[in-house]
């Protein structure tokens, strides 16, 4: 082969390997301030004590099946009200905090029981689903991921594709996360065939939620 046509060959390979480094450092350049943005965002709300969370998990694979978590703080108070809803079934699990203690009630279409003084604690909190150990897994996380602009129940999102985040679990298959671009909460989430949706109300809890309900229409279980 002519050594001209060689040259000319090596001349338009090395072109479009520059190109394509170039592509690759603006997608990856571009995420990492999206992302930083996004974290910048929700650091205002991490430190939150006043606010309600709404939940809504669905399993593909159990077309029945939904679980709504009602998450509640007010200072150092917290509840959390769990409904599984299974076709026509009702079994509602309440956990209260009062900052010292925590009471659990359960309600099914049969009985009515409750623990008290267990040693459990309630982990619904507001995080940061993009945080990483290190800014080089961050830049890694942005260079892998696609983030695409949407809009969920109203509100403009970014949709994250396949992020990989120390913080956040990851599914096999499917990794989906919609950030608020406003606030950087997480309005939905997909991980391979369950999807969790999210709502957010901050500033209006009352002390009337943490009320308890009447233990004499419970049966009283032995805490373990």
């Amino acid at each position: 082969m002519n050594k001209k046509i060689i040259k000319k060959i090596l001349i338009i390979l090395l072109i479009i390997i520059s190109i394509d480094l170039v592509l690759f450092l603006a997608h990856t350049i571009r995420n990492y301030i999206i992302v930083k943005n996004v974290e910048k965002n929700i650091s205002k709300y991490l430190n939150s004590t006043n606010y309600h969370m709404t939940a809504t998990q669905l399993d593909n694979n159990y077309k029945d099946l939904k679980i709504i978590t009602n998450y509640y703080r007010k200072d150092n108070k917290e509840l959390a009200i769990i409904e599984r809803h299974m076709g026509d079934d009702l079994t509602t699990m309440s956990m209260y905090y009062d900052g010292e203690k925590t009471n659990m009630y359960w309600v099914t279409k049969d009985e009515k029981l409750a623990s008290l003084n267990v040693q459990k604690s309630i982990y619904v909190n507001l995080y940061n689903m993009l945080e990483n150990d290190t800014k080089w897994q961050t830049i890694v996380a942005c260079a892998l991921s696609t983030i695409k602009s949407t809009n969920i129940n109203g509100k403009d999102c970014y949709k994250i594709s396949n992020y990989m985040s120390t913080s956040s679990m990851v599914g096999q298959d499917k990794n989906e996360i919609y950030l608020d671009k406003d606030t950087g909460l997480c309005m939905k989430s997909i991980m391979d065939r369950q999807i969790y949706e999210r709502k957010y109300e901050f500033d209006n809890v009352s002390d009337d939620i943490f009320i308890e309900p009447d233990i004499n229409e419970y049966k009283i279980q032995e805490s373990n």
